[in-house]
């Protein structure tokens, strides 16, 4: 996602908050402070902290054609000739994906140089998407962090707005919206220090477990109709 923040104050970076002395760290402060003991101080600055991390936060683009090289280039390098999904390391067969509606490679990149990427599948019969085949360069490896940028990513596109009008029956787009107004909170509240486990099963496997077991208690979703409104 292509975005571009206006920051009203100073920045203070993390690392410059260990200095050796008390010079140094009034040194740090001296251009954004008020030095105004008597009347009090604002303080008019931002400390970009990352949780002390240094990790870099890149721009994601979707990729175009020309960028298929790139994309089985960095497979074959991140998994030395591993990777399952062998259609992935071939050029041409990467190529045909991005032409399809169904695929769509999103690049991590850092000052014009692609660092990763991932991949997205839509299956438009079941409605349904995938994502995987997260890879990143070698050398940057423990420097990327793409948690920041993927969260707004996701909450831009997963907005109400593109879906309100969309369902056949008004139910459905209440159950819906119910349904996507949890999922943007817990991608709002994601903590990228959390570990997430994702079940592999579906509600209909929940439901099914549930009345062999005789709980016929209600499960808090209804079954969602999907028909478009045309």
């Amino acid at each position: 996602m292509i975005t571009q923040k206006v920051i009203q104050y100073p920045i203070i970076p993390y690392k410059k908050l260990k200095p050796n002395s008390v010079d140094e760290f009034l040194e740090i402060f001296e251009e954004v402070l008020d030095l105004d003991l008597e009347n009090g101080m604002e303080l008019d600055f931002l400390i970009d902290t990352k949780l002390g991390s240094d990790k870099i936060s890149p721009t994601l683009v979707l990729a175009k054609l020309k960028d298929a090289k790139v994309i089985a280039s960095i497979c074959k390098e991140v998994y030395d000739g591993t990777y399952p999904y062998k259609e992935i390391e071939d050029e041409r067969k990467v190529k045909k994906m991005i032409e399809s509606p169904d695929n769509h490679f999103i690049l991590f990149e850092i000052n014009g140089e692609i660092a990763g990427c991932f991949r997205c599948a839509l299956d438009f019969e079941h409605k349904k998407g995938y994502s995987g085949g997260f890879m990143v360069r070698k050398k940057y490896q423990k420097t990327l962090d793409v948690t920041e940028e993927l969260r707004q990513t996701i909450l831009k596109y997963s907005d109400w707005k593109y879906e309100k009008n969309q369902l056949k029956s008004k139910k459905d787009r209440l159950e819906r919206k119910t349904f996507l107004d949890d999922f943007r909170e817990k991608i709002r509240n994601y903590d990228s220090s959390k570990k997430m486990k994702v079940p592999f099963y579906s509600i209909t496997r929940v439901i099914s477990e549930k009345k062999a077991k005789g709980d016929t208690t209600p499960i808090w979703r209804q079954n969602i109709d999907y028909s478009i409104d045309d």
